[in-house]
C-alpha cells in the first residue's frame, strides 16, 4: 500500500477510505441564506463597507459569532465584495518638497477618471495651488482630454487667481504636471511651462 500511494503521489491514509463525492460548485452551508439576508441588511445602508466591516456589523447587530472568512465567502458568492484596492506607482517619483511657503509660487495639475453606471467614463482635470491646496479650475469631458482642454484649464486657473492681471503675472509660477509635455505645446510665452519654466 505504501508503494502504491507513493507512486500515485497521495497520502497513505487516503488509501483506507472510500472517496466521497462532493457536490459541484463552491462550498455552501445550509444556513447561508440566513447569513446572506443579514449581510444585505447591512450593505443596503452601507454599500461602501468591505467584508471586514460587514462582518463586524453583522455580529454586532444580530448577536452572532460568524467567522470573517464565512462572511467573505458568502459575499463573494453573491458578488457583494468591493473591488480590491491596488496601489501602483507609475511615472516619475516626486523628489523634494512639493508644498510651497506662499501662494502662487507653484501650481500642479492632474487627471482622473470617473466610471459611470451608464458605462461612460468621465475624464476630469484640475489645477491646484501647492500652498493652500485650493482648486483653481477644472475641466471635464466624457471623452479623453485633449491638449486644447488642458490649455483651457490653464487659462481658467490664471483668470481665477489673477483676473484682469492675467496677461502679466506678478512673478514666476512653476507648473508641475507629468503629462504637460505630452498634452500641451505652448503657443506663446504666456502659457505655463513645466517645472522651472516661469510665466512671463
Amino acid at each position: 500500500m505504501t508503494v502504491v500511494c507513493y507512486t500515485l503521489g497521495v497520502s497513505r491514509r487516503t488509501g483506507y477510505y472510500v472517496r466521497r463525492e462532493r457536490p459541484p460548485g463552491r462550498y455552501q452551508r445550509a444556513d447561508d441564506a440566513v447569513v446572506l439576508q443579514q449581510i444585505h441588511a447591512v450593505t443596503n445602508s452601507r454599500a461602501t463597507y468591505g467584508y471586514r466591516r460587514v462582518w463586524a456589523m453583522v455580529n454586532r447587530t444580530f448577536r452572532t459569532g460568524y467567522n470573517r472568512k464565512r462572511i467573505r465567502r458568502v459575499m463573494q458568492l453573491h458578488g457583494l465584495l468591493l473591488p480590491p484596492r491596488v496601489h501602483r506607482r507609475h511615472g516619475r517619483p516626486h523628489l523634494g518638497q512639493i508644498q510651497r511657503p506662499a501662494s502662487n509660487q507653484r501650481w500642479c495639475s492632474d487627471v482622473f477618471l470617473i466610471p459611470c453606471w451608464s458605462g461612460e467614463v468621465l475624464s476630469v482635470a484640475f489645477a491646484i495651488d501647492c500652498h493652500d491646496r485650493e482648486v483653481l479650475a477644472s475641466v471635464a469631458s466624457p471623452r479623453p482630454l485633449a491638449g486644447t482642454q488642458i490649455r483651457t484649464l490653464m487659462d481658467r486657473a490664471l483668470w481665477a487667481r489673477f483676473g484682469e492681471a492675467t496677461l502679466k503675472a506678478p512673478h514666476a509660477i512653476q507648473w508641475l504636471s507629468a503629462c504637460y509635455e505630452l498634452l500641451v505645446k505652448p503657443v506663446n510665452s504666456l502659457m505655463p511651462a513645466p517645472l522651472d519654466g516661469p510665466i512671463e
